[in-house]
């Protein structure tokens, strides 16, 4: 066998090296570099590459064997491209032969990933990776999985990735590649697709995540954001670059999907709206010039406008850059009121100034500020502190979403739960539904003149909900008395006295 690519074979020997592997390999086939940049179909027409023909240049330019694996009719084939010299020319030797049954389940196992079965990152390193093609490419990344995780625990995270794969599956092409490229993040391949269809199927996958069941954990609903490009003879890894960088943009908004054809009338619909207060006309353009191209902007010139202009775009606004010094209400002024109805838990603001002392910096922070940025402007620095301000207020509010959904489940199966226990108790001692009901309006009622009447006792909403809630359990305790005695017409007896007495301290234990 030969394995010396700078070899210089003669035709005979060519020859016998062709008839050699022939045995081995169905097809075979010695290509000069004039055919493989001529010929129109030298040897398979398959999706990735007609006829191999830019794997074999690979191969004549780094004068080392390329292996690939396509598709053709149905059948996959692994072919090899060794580099040869043959009379001083050089010459690609191409050896293609179909993948058998048990050769492609050994294949499958090595490059399927275990949780979600779909390819793995080393299908992806050893088979996608340099391939290049006529293709959509997309990357798909779960908005706040590590969230989720922490929050559901990991056997949920697994379930939930599970779901998810299978929900990417549903929107892309059977013939598509699907790969898990990292914890949460996952890299479809589309070959020979339309852009306009490209676009369609990313919105397609972005509902179906969304969309996704969840065993266990129905109440949750997971969002992905998606970056998108086409490449025409790029290499696949190229085009993940260029759709990471999509991706960043579309993170500006959870389940946001940008791609190449239209991120720019897409990514316009998505900006974050930025409010800038600055008394100055100079200093507003300024700002405005460096924040324009990623956020939408609005603009006031004094404090009072401000103020009416967070209570006019509420929910709306992202985020508050804000001078301190203005006349009539200045930005201390401003923020304070923000403080004071509890605006700044969920709209940052960030604290403009040309003064850096210590005192101003800490008074800004303690009225609640999230950031400070000092004059004269450093455009790289308020982009990026205006970036991850907003991020980290985003990903806050997702997660205070999926931690009120979990509670509300909670309570809801806490109050199923309940109910079904005092129906049985009730039906035991002969009392309908209506009893339960009764005692737990009439528990609210009281809690409420109680609250009212009282200057000792505070009971918030949720201490109320929750104690009327237990008051349906008030009989718990009759479930250790005996059915004879439970139901025994007339008074008790001695014995009954007791099971009663006893039942009332079992049921203020369980209550309690």
């Amino acid at each position: 066998m030969l394995n010396n690519h700078e070899a210089n074979l003669t035709d005979e020997e060519a020859a016998a090296e062709v008839a050699r592997v022939a045995k081995t390999y169905p097809v075979v086939r010695l290509l000069s570099a004039d055919q493989i940049k001529s010929e129109p179909n030298c040897l398979l027409a398959g999706d990735r590459c007609p006829c191999l023909r830019q794997s074999s240049l690979e191969a004549l330019a780094d004068s080392g064997e390329v292996s690939e694996q396509l598709l053709n009719d149905g059948v996959e084939y692994r072919a090899r491209l060794r580099p040869l010299k043959v009379e001083g020319e050089p010459h690609v030797l191409l050896m293609v032969r179909p993948i058998d049954e048990q050769e492609a389940a050994e294949e499958d196992l090595v490059y399927t990933d275990v949780l979600t079965s779909v390819r793995n990152r080393r299908y992806y390193e050893e088979k996608l990776r340099s391939a290049r093609m006529k293709a959509g490419v997309a990357v798909i990344d779960l908005d706040d999985f590590r969230v989720f995780n922490d929050t559901c625990g990991r056997h949920a995270g697994d379930l939930a990735l599970g779901a998810v794969a299978t929900a990417i599956r549903s929107g892309i092409r059977s013939t598509d590649e699907l790969v898990r490229y990292g914890c949460d993040k996952f890299v479809a391949v589309m070959p020979d697709i339309p852009s306009d269809d490209f676009a369609r199927r990313l919105r397609q996958v972005s509902d179906a995540v969304r969309s996704a069941f969840i065993p266990g954990h129905e109440h949750v609903s997971l969002t992905a954001c998606v970056g998108g490009v086409r490449i025409h003879g790029e290499t696949v890894d190229e085009g993940v670059g260029r759709a990471v960088q999509l991706l960043s943009r579309a993170k500006a908004k959870a389940g946001t999907v940008v791609t190449d054809g239209d991120f720019i009338e897409a990514f316009q619909s998505e900006k974050p709206l930025v409010l800038i207060v600055d008394d100055s006309e100079m200093n507003r353009a300024i700002l405005n010039e460096m924040l324009k191209d990623e956020y939408c902007i609005l603009e006031a010139e004094n404090g009072r406008t401000a103020l009416d202009m967070v209570d006019r775009y509420g929910d709306e606004l992202s985020l508050v850059l804000l001078d301190i010094v203005m006349p009539g209400v200045s930005g201390f002024e401003v923020l304070a009121d923000l403080s004071r109805r509890s605006v700044v838990d969920n709209l940052p603001v960030i604290m403009i100034s040309s003064e850096e002392s210590d005192d101003v910096v800490l008074r800004a922070y303690e009225l609640g500020a999230s950031d400070y940025i000092s004059r004269p402007f450093d455009a790289r620095v308020v982009r990026r502190r205006v970036s991850n301000t907003i991020r980290l207020y985003a990903k806050q509010r997702r997660l205070t979403s999926l931690l009120s959904q979990q509670y509300n489940e909670r309570v809801k199966n806490s109050r199923m739960l309940i109910d079904i226990m005092a129906g049985v108790m009730e039906l035991r001692n002969g009392e309908s539904g209506r009893h339960v009901t009764n005692i737990e309006k009439l528990t609210e009622l009281l809690l409420d003149c109680l609250v009212q009447r009282s200057d000792t006792i505070s009971l918030d909403n949720e201490e109320c909900s929750t104690i009327a809630l237990a008051s349906a359990l008030h009989d718990i305790g009759k479930m250790a008395i005996d059915d004879a005695i439970l139901n025994k017409p007339g008074a008790p007896y001695a014995r009954g006295v007791r099971d009663y007495e006893d039942a009332y301290h079992d049921g203020r234990r369980h209550v309690a």
